[in-house]
């Protein structure tokens, strides 16, 4: 009778695939680990340059530029003040320090001296478009929107944006006109802040 030297036995092949099934087992769960990671980081960057975005178009239209949320946090949307109720634009002329000693343009402190109620739309194009926050993700914020002003500041403010036990945080608060965005940990730690 003649044997083949290269040929598997069923024990061989049976323990190759309880090893394999062994190696699936451990692998799925750190696969959707990554996944959800990838989509938290994902929306926190698209959120980001959202906010840039509304920031640059606040300096180039020379008005306040708002990024609107709803309610429940799952949408947002950069709204524009309505063309009937914009007011005429003051020359920036000087520059001034204000109350807490940092270099403010008079552009910022004159918009709307007035104090008439201003109404905000979408802005015209794709930007105004309302943006979906990707299932599982979850914005933290305390008020409505992000004011941007046309010399480039912005609301002093924190926005977490978590999923199951991590979580990003966008800043205007480090540096003028700049918008950090840093991994802070778990929802945890949001929560005590």
């Amino acid at each position: 009778m003649i044997r083949n030297k290269f040929a598997f036995t069923m024990i061989e092949l049976l323990l190759v695939m309880v090893i394999l099934a062994v190696i699936t087992a451990l692998a799925i769960p750190n696969l959707r680990n990554t996944q959800s990671g990838v989509l938290l980081q994902r929306a926190s960057e698209d959120l980001r340059q959202t906010m840039r975005y509304a920031q640059l178009t606040a300096i180039a239209k020379a008005e306040p530029i708002r990024l609107s949320f709803s309610k429940d946090l799952d949408t947002y949307q950069i709204l524009e003040p309505a063309e009937e109720t914009k007011t005429t634009k003051p020359e920036v002329q000087r520059q001034y320090f204000d109350e807490n000693g940092k270099l403010v343009s008079e552009m910022a402190q004159n918009w709307n001296k007035d104090n008439e109620q201003i109404e905000y739309v979408p802005i015209k194009g794709r930007m105004g478009q309302l943006y979906h926050v990707q299932g599982g993700v979850k914005i933290v914020f305390d008020k409505e929107y992000v004011e941007f002003f046309p010399d480039g500041r912005a609301d002093k403010i924190n926005i977490s944006v978590c999923q199951n036990s991590q979580c990003y945080e966008l800043s205007t608060k480090k540096q003028r006109g700049l918008i950090s965005l840093e991994k802070i940990g778990n929802n945890d730690e949001v929560k005590k802040n």
